[in-house]
């Protein structure tokens, strides 16, 4: 099937860009940025699906976005009320359902997710996944990287399943490890 890996960046400049008259300061044009960057993330990947891509990778937060430069307030209310709004908003729902979307997370989320603060945010991730597990018309993984190294969360999750099976993983395994399942 025609898979895409779609590395959009610049979310929050375009926002201010288009849709503030200055720059903002703090966190006050959050749930603006948040309506208008989901409607319009959501307007790229029905794109990539209408012109026949059946599995779509993009990123949900990157480890830039997990800078203290983003400011005080970002990082929380990206692991909240941002990852949140693309797991469990009806906006973000019904397009699943209606374009038959099985979706995915994929990095080291549930690493940072279990702190006590995220844990709700956790549950919607799970609770997504479970509920699109029968869409088959097209994948969409959403990929969640708090560091900039990525070998060091994959040997992580090799070592987790050696220790639960006693064995090295398959390349399979280490598949269904970082991304739910094969692609």
């Amino acid at each position: 099937p025609r898979t895409v890996v779609f590395a959009a960046g610049g979310t929050t400049r375009w926002y201010i860009l288009n849709y503030l008259d200055s720059w903002p300061k703090g966190m006050s044009y959050w749930q603006g940025y948040l309506q208008e960057g989901g409607r319009r993330i959501l307007n790229i990947v029905q794109m990539f699906f209408d012109h026949g891509v059946h599995t779509l990778f993009t990123h949900a937060l990157t480890p830039g976005q997990f800078d203290v430069s983003k400011g005080e307030g970002y990082l929380p209310l990206a692991l909240t009320s941002g990852m949140e709004r693309l797991a469990g908003s009806s906006e973000f729902l019904h397009f699943y359902q209606e374009y038959g979307v099985r979706v995915n997370f994929f990095g080291d989320y549930r690493r940072v997710l279990e702190d006590s603060q995220y844990k709700d945010t956790l549950a919607l991730f799970d609770e997504v996944v479970e509920r699109t597990r029968t869409n088959d018309r097209h994948r969409l993984y959403w990929g969640f990287n708090s560091a900039e190294d990525q070998i060091t969360p994959i040997l992580e999750l090799a070592v987790q399943y050696y220790r639960q099976h006693g064995r090295v993983p398959s390349r399979e395994d280490m598949v269904r490890l970082y991304y739910g399942e094969l692609v």
